[in-house]
């Protein structure tokens, strides 16, 4: 399997939220969360990398001014870091 990193777009906001509800199902995500967070205030702002596998997204990694909170899920398991 090979990997490629790449900067989040609006057409990954669906599987990322799957991504994201899969590895932690007490958090409420939608598809508008990310995009207020992509777009809002400094301090609300999230930058966001996806990784892809397979044709699909296999992580993801947000990126906050105050620190980095890690997701990943897939077909290769569960980490998470915060």
């Amino acid at each position: 399997m090979i990997l490629s990193v790449r900067a989040a777009v609006p057409r990954d906001a669906a599987p990322v939220v799957g991504l994201l509800r899969a590895a932690r199902p007490h958090l409420v995500v939608t598809p508008e969360l990310l995009a207020w967070q992509a777009t809002g205030k400094p301090a609300e702002r999230f930058g966001m990398l996806v990784a892809e596998a397979d044709g699909g997204i296999a992580g993801v990694v947000r990126a906050k001014a105050a620190g980095i909170c890690v997701k990943w899920g897939g077909s290769t398991g569960g980490a998470s870091y915060g």
